[in-house]
């Protein structure tokens, strides 16, 4: 059985870990929204011909290239934190268990 005060401060440990599950929540989302954008401004630059008229083909390439290595980046790490929220959330339930 947890104290008066251990449990005020478990509650407090239980807020903050819930508002970090919600902020990696919301940056898996951004992390989504910015594969997407790179993946499809790659799509743009190399495939389309897009950009400035300066630019030749190596450039756009290489930026191509660059904004797909981001894309797959980014995705990998979206998921390995997705990842962790799901689990901490998990948990989060259980810790609550022990206060009730």
């Amino acid at each position: 059985m947890l104290t008066e005060g251990e449990a005020r401060e478990f509650e407090a440990w239980l807020a903050t870990a819930r508002r970090w599950c919600e902020g990696a929540q919301e940056m898996v989302g951004a992390a989504t929204e910015l594969t997407n954008a790179s993946r499809g401004l790659a799509v743009l630059i190399t495939d389309e011909g897009g950009g400035a008229p300066s630019w030749n083909g190596e450039k756009r390439d290489a930026l191509g290239a660059e904004l797909r290595l981001l894309a797959q980046t980014i995705e990998d790490e979206g998921r390995s934190l997705r990842d962790r929220f799901l689990a901490t959330e998990a948990d989060l339930d259980l810790y609550r268990q022990l206060l009730d």
